[in-house]
């Protein structure tokens, strides 16, 4: 598809119609010419320099307009036999070309066999992944002495943006992280329920599942293997105890064209406030949800980007003195800290 820019007016050709429109404007040309200088259609009829004097006629030599109408023809013909033929022979868009030509287009002086040609290529392939959008749905579940209990269910519609080229090498992990100040029981401080990759072409891929989390960390790497323009689904759900007070900062590992956030309060007795800032906002939403309630409407962040943009997520119970010496006695609390089975 080419733009063709006509007195400030974007006309959208392809080649096909371009060359097209290029013939019959030159066919056009000469007629005109022709006609205005009598080389065609005088008296109704054939101009006298085509006959020869067997008919007749004295033979009179063709004027100057009488040879550049004939020599146009002549050109106007080869260009409608030989061009045609040319470009049915070259006929093909440039984006149906290999990956590796495509990046060469723009790094010409890379060579096509290099090293540094795969890792621009593993770049560019690992962008054309894209969350075309993402649900995070985060339940509060319970309060034990100063901690929160989050349960997070995660829904990314994922899609592989190349028309003719597989998506193979997009790896990602998912990392989560308690709080490094706070002494769990037995040092459980979480669980995962599911980690899962579905698409089009291939059947449900566990990652990970029902697995308690303990340690300094959990971290799991995983593939996104998506045919050429094949969407899939990603999906995660874990729940985790973290700090009263400490904010959750939240980021993707794709562009996200659309990222939807819903929060849920489940604790029977105590409201929570929620502050939530997102990126590019440097003042936060605040909002109180009642017991067994919800946001009043989801968050919505358009162009979520990866590695820059940060959503911070900050949940605390009220009445909140549990965040200073934790003397508030909260119907939700466990005689011990408990991890639900």
């Amino acid at each position: 598809m080419r733009k063709l820019d006509f007195f400030g007016y974007k006309i959208r050709f392809t080649r096909r119609k371009l060359l097209f429109v290029l013939i019959v404007y030159s066919i056009l040309f000469v007629l005109g010419v022709g006609i205005w200088k009598g080389v065609f259609f005088e008296n109704f009829g054939l101009t006298h320099w085509i006959k020869s004097p067997q008919d007749g006629v004295a033979y009179t030599p063709p004027s100057f307009w009488e040879s550049f109408v004939a020599s146009a023809l002549q050109d106007v013909l080869f260009f409608i036999g030989v061009g045609y033929f040319l470009f049915l022979y070259n006929d093909k868009d440039p984006k149906d070309d290999s990956f590796t030509t495509k990046v060469n287009y723009f790094y010409p002086d890379v060579a096509a066999d290099s090293e540094h040609m795969k890792y621009l290529i593993n770049l560019m392939n690992k962008s054309s992944c894209v969350a075309l959008k993402t649900q995070k749905h985060i339940s509060i579940g319970a309060i034990q002495g100063k901690l929160l209990q989050l349960d997070t269910a995660t829904y990314i519609n994922i899609k592989n943006l190349h028309h003719n080229h597989d998506l193979v090498r997009n790896e990602g992990v998912l990392k989560l992280i308690p709080d490094d100040d706070v002494e769990f029981p037995d040092g459980v401080w979480g669980r995962i329920n599911e980690l899962t990759i579905k698409t089009e072409t291939s059947p449900i891929q566990w990652i990970a599942k029902c697995e308690r989390l303990a340690g300094d960390e959990f971290s799991v790497p995983y593939k996104i293997k998506l045919k050429a323009g094949e969407e899939g689904e990603f999906r995660s759900n874990y729940s985790m105890w973290g700090k009263i007070g400490e904010s959750t900062d939240m980021r993707v590992q794709m562009y996200t064209k659309e990222y939807e956030l819903n929060i849920d309060n489940k604790l029977d007795s105590n409201e929570v406030e929620v502050r939530i800032t997102i990126p590019g906002s440097s003042e936060p939403t605040i909002v109180r949800i009642p017991p067994m309630g919800s946001l009043p409407e989801p968050i919505m962040i358009s162009n979520f980007k990866p590695v820059t943009d940060i959503l911070k997520v900050l949940i605390v119970p009220v009445p909140h003195d549990v965040i200073g010496d934790g003397s508030q006695n909260h119907p939700e609390q466990a005689d011990a800290f408990t991890y639900p089975s």
